[in-house]
């Protein structure tokens, strides 16, 4: 417990960090889109994807081993997760496209270091 605060006072914690991943949907092409996000704290996560106009796509947040952390968001143009996580150190965020193709851009923030 000693050593734990040690290090706490010698690093302390910088905040949440955000990261961001582009990509995009061509007509007729894959419909789904996996990306790996490795997690080295436990915390909320918050992913939000945003789409252009003619695209219609949803999210879900996954641990590796299968295990769904979050329910599907409702499909639209912008759909946004929050979901505390514990113990997680991959999860996968599950992007789906509902309708349409176009660019797509997703930024997770997590209390990573």
């Amino acid at each position: 417990m000693l050593v734990a605060a040690q290090r706490d006072v010698a690093h302390p914690w910088p905040g949440n960090r955000t990261r961001v991943w582009k990509g995009k949907f061509r007509p007729g092409g894959r419909s789904a889109k996996v990306v790996d996000l490795p997690l080295s704290l436990d915390g909320r996560v918050t992913a939000k994807l945003e789409t252009a106009s003619q695209l219609t796509s949803r999210i879900q947040l996954q641990a590796t081993a299968g295990r769904r952390l979050t329910h599907w968001t409702v499909a639209s143009h912008t759909p946004e997760l929050k979901n505390d996580v514990c113990g997680v150190k991959l999860a996968r965020v599950r992007i789906a496209r509902s309708t349409g193709a176009g660019d797509w851009k997703l930024t997770v923030t997590d209390p990573g270091n």
